[in-house]
């Protein structure tokens, strides 16, 4: 069971849920914003700052999603 429950994505913003609808037709995990919707100042800074670095670059992104994959098993990551 998760630390902190999902929101509802019905009970977001309508700039929060159009955040989401973006996040998951890129490929992204809902379960992401659905936690961190909470705060959402800093999720749109972070998702500013943060998709760049995974969904472009020189590294295609489905290495880069096994990287995270190993780093997270390594780290006895349980998300």
């Amino acid at each position: 069971m998760p630390r902190l429950p999902l929101l509802d994505p019905a009970a977001l913003s309508p700039a929060l849920r159009a955040m989401l609808e973006k996040w998951q037709a890129d490929g992204g995990d809902p379960n992401f914003i659905l936690t961190l919707a909470r705060l959402p100042e800093t999720l749109a800074r972070f998702v500013a700052f943060y998709s760049p670095l995974v969904r472009k670059g020189l590294v295609e992104h489905r290495t880069k999603e096994l990287a995270r994959l190993r780093l997270a098993q390594l780290n006895d990551c349980g998300y």
